[in-house]
């Protein structure tokens, strides 16, 4: 498994003189503002292997009622390029894999590469599954991009899908009474999740090549807040 150790081998000699990334924090909602730090972190820092500590409510891993995790995962060439056929099975070679209770790494006390139970079931900091999340921000930086991200240190964050993250991206950035720019044909559960959060939709036409600049330039040039309230700053669009 790729983990972040990787990432930060291929990134360092192409990142020494990138710039930091642009600090938005000016444009967070009311409800980001308000945010603070978990009250358990501080309980977590004070873990080691001779301590029992109760303040975060961890459960005992011995007590998982699973021993192992198996299945098998189709090999890369089962589903050819070419089309296939209503009457034809595609190929059931497959690799089979089990996930420990407990994991050989687990013993140098690095979570980007553990991949056991006893973790996978425990409780989680907010940003996931650690060996998940360092393979994605690994596969994300340095394959999807190719290294080439054009500021220091990019993270990447897990959700659970396309909605979460708009709904996430939402209550980070907008506030009820916000304008949000969006495709005349906007995605329909999309639109659904957008107005929830007391958001105005300000469509935007369509051409050959998606939402259209000509239109997305009128909208805003001629935008009047003491009408049509505030200005957007905001677009959900699907390139």
């Amino acid at each position: 498994m790729a983990t972040v150790g990787t990432q930060k081998s291929l990134g360092d000699g192409k990142s020494k003189d990138k710039p930091e990334p642009l600090d938005l924090s000016h444009h967070f909602s009311i409800m980001a503002q308000r945010r603070t730090e978990s009250s358990v972190t501080k309980f977590i820092g004070g873990l080691s292997t001779t301590t029992f500590n109760l303040g975060p409510g961890f459960p005992f891993a011995g007590n998982f009622p699973l021993d192992t995790l198996e299945g098998a995962i189709a090999k890369p060439r089962r589903l050819p390029l070419h089309s296939v056929s209503g009457v034809t099975l595609p190929d059931t070679d497959t690799s089979r894999f089990t996930v420990p209770k407990v994991s050989m790494d687990s013993q140098s006390n690095n979570p980007d590469t553990e991949i056991d139970l006893s973790t996978a079931l425990q409780y989680q900091a907010s940003t996931g599954y650690p060996s998940l999340a360092a393979f994605i921000q690994d596969w994300a930086v340095n394959y999807q991009n190719q290294g080439n991200i054009p500021y220091k240190d990019p993270e990447t964050l897990i959700t659970c899908g396309a909605l979460d993250g708009l709904a996430k991206s939402l209550m980070t950035f907008s506030d009820p009474g916000d304008n949000i720019l969006v495709e005349e044909y906007v995605y329909i559960s999309a639109k659904d999740n957008i107005l929830p959060f007391g958001l105005g939709l300000a469509a935007v036409n369509i051409d050959q090549e998606g939402m259209s600049a000509k239109s997305l330039e009128h909208i805003l040039g001629n935008w009047d807040e003491t009408i049509q309230g505030k200005r957007p700053r905001l677009m959900y669009t699907v390139t």
